[in-house]
């Protein structure tokens, strides 16, 4: 019964309505019911009417009067109003009324403790969706900056690659450019070995050499296959000079100066060697 008044706080109110009606009737048919054991009392007007003298009789001439004053018209009697008579009510309607009233004010105290219950738990609840609502306030703003944090990491971490590709590729734009500078320097190295030996094997086969008036301005080309030792192995003509006296006099000097010089080992110029075109030319 008590849920349900709380829920539904109107059932109550009417509640104490009916029983204030049903109070009411109740006092107003006691009111009357005294009121028809002890009637008030009736008053009764008389009337005196004075009685007319015959008709056939002879009126005699009155004598003169003397014009009086009207009398005064004598007042009805007020009649006084009988108090009703005060009855008091049983013990037990009064104890009844004082029941009806205790229970009213118990009621009205509970409903205005449920009142200030539920106005208790709306103020909780509204505490709790603020708390609620801070906290995803802050979750949100948390989450907005452990986003710009990691960006502003991500970021770095791609400047600090690119940086670190660039520092690579200039190392490695260094290293083919030392690579280069190397592989020239040592190419100008070998070129400068082959073309001492080269000079060589010219010197030591120009000793070897006999030469003639008629070979002035006489070239030829001509290929020598050698040994790692130097022996050489064959020689063939490859561009003749036109004469083939001068070129056959180069080709015995040739052989006879074997085994021509070469480069050491260690070098790793023999397959230059290996099949050498020699150009010999007269000095004049």
């Amino acid at each position: 019964m008590l849920s349900l008044l709380r829920h539904h706080p109107g059932y109550l109110i009417a509640a104490i309505i009916v029983h204030l009606v049903f109070l009411v009737l109740f006092a107003v048919s006691f009111h009357w019911t005294e009121r028809a054991i002890n009637p008030l009392p009736t008053l009764i007007k008389i009337h005196a009417v004075a009685e007319s003298p015959p008709a056939d009789l002879p009126k005699p001439n009155p004598p003169p009067v003397e014009a009086s004053p009207p009398p005064k018209p004598t007042p009805e009697p007020t009649p006084e109003p009988v108090p009703e008579a005060v009855t008091k009510p049983p013990v037990d309607t009064v104890r009844a009324q004082q029941e009806a009233q205790r229970r009213l004010e118990d009621e009205r105290k509970k409903v205005l403790l449920e009142q200030e219950r539920e106005k208790q738990r709306r103020k909780e609840l509204e505490k709790k969706q603020l708390q609620v609502q801070r906290d995803e306030q802050l979750r949100n703003e948390k989450s907005f900056r452990d986003q710009i944090l990691a960006e502003q990491k991500y970021l770095a971490q791609e400047q600090k690659r690119r940086e670190a590709e660039q520092f690579l590729l200039q190392q490695e734009q260094k290293r083919r450019e030392a690579e280069v500078i190397a592989r020239k320097a040592d190419e100008q190295q070998k070129q400068t070995i082959i073309d001492k030996y080269i000079a060589l094997i010219d010197q030591k086969v120009r000793q070897n050499w006999y030469q003639q008036p008629s070979f002035n301005k006489k070239i030829c080309i001509l290929k020598i296959k050698m040994l790692p030792t130097g022996e050489v192995v064959n020689v063939a003509v490859v561009s003749s000079s036109g004469d083939p006296i001068f070129d056959r006099s180069v080709e015995h000097a040739i052989t006879k100066s074997s085994p021509l010089p070469l480069p050491p080992i260690e070098a790793q110029l023999f397959d230059v060697f290996r099949e050498l075109n020699f150009k010999f030319g007269s000095d004049s």
